[in-house]
């Protein structure tokens, strides 16, 4: 143990007094996690300085038939989810539930209806489908046809996601005669399509994909998160963050995101 604690202090030693050298820069990231590890993040960050914060947009792939048509993709046994004890989960699922149900409908769920959705994740359901489910109903389906229009920053938000994000443009006037919570739903489906196409593509594009949309909005909407991690602006925390977790977690996070920041603007 102190051997290494040994070796990392001479190695940020020399970090912090040859800075131009060749090469630091990489040599500074390797030693970073166990600086961080046996000596903590502040010393961590006054040796080395505070860590880069480098995560591009990857490509947006196109969205394939089988895609689009999905009604819960990644049905598949996913390794972190197992590694998840049944306690934690139950506790995990009941508190996305409610979450979930505030964030779509806009008001809270009572107890009877939160202990519906639940038990289908108890049941071996998945986040995804709970969701879907939810918004495909009858009382959702009456939202929609409510009259509920949008307002200026809703369009706003919309005209610089659609594109980043998805790859799709969209017109203000089209936007104007969308119902709020048609749009919102949209927004979160084609979303749901651009993970999916990732999970069968390339992972490590969907991380970063998560990581740079998750940064953005923190950055855009500091005042709509309350938890550490969704406030972070860092794109590199979440990009870890996502490479953690199951992937059921990413989509919950990417569903819960975007219709708070839906609700937050109208």
């Amino acid at each position: 143990m102190f051997k290494k604690i040994a070796i990392i202090i001479g190695l940020s030693f020399l970090c912090y007094s040859n800075p131009s050298h060749a090469g630091m820069a990489d040599i500074k990231e390797k030693v970073r996690p166990y600086i961080v590890k046996f000596l903590g993040a502040d010393t961590a960050t006054k040796i080395l300085g505070k860590a880069p914060d480098v995560v591009e947009l990857p490509e947006i792939p196109k969205v394939s038939k089988s895609a689009s048509k999905c009604v819960n993709c990644n049905t598949g046994v996913d390794e972190k989810e197992k590694k998840i004890s049944k306690d934690k989960k139950a506790k995990l699922d009941y508190v996305f539930v409610d979450e979930l149900y505030t964030s779509t409908r806009k008001v809270k769920g009572n107890k009877d209806e939160l202990s519906r959705w639940f038990s289908i994740l108890s049941q071996g359901g998945t986040r995804e489908g709970v969701y879907r489910a939810l918004v495909l109903d009858n009382t959702y389906r009456g939202l929609e046809n409510y009259d509920s229009p949008i307002n200026d920053s809703v369009i706003e938000f919309a005209t610089y996601f659609f594109p980043r994000f998805l790859n799709k443009s969209i017109k203000k006037k089209t936007l104007e005669k969308v119902n709020f919570y048609t749009l919102k739903r949209i927004a979160t489906e084609r979303s749901l399509e651009i993970v999916d196409e990732y999970l069968a593509s390339n992972r490590d594009n969907l991380y970063s994909w998560y990581a740079v949309l998750s940064g953005e909005l923190a950055e855009k909407y500091p005042d709509v998160w309350k938890n550490k991690i969704r406030k972070s602006s860092r794109k590199l925390s979440h990009r870890n963050w996502a490479a953690k977790v199951p992937d059921q977690h990413i989509k919950s996070e990417v569903i819960i995101k975007i219709h708070k920041v839906f609700n937050s603007l109208n």
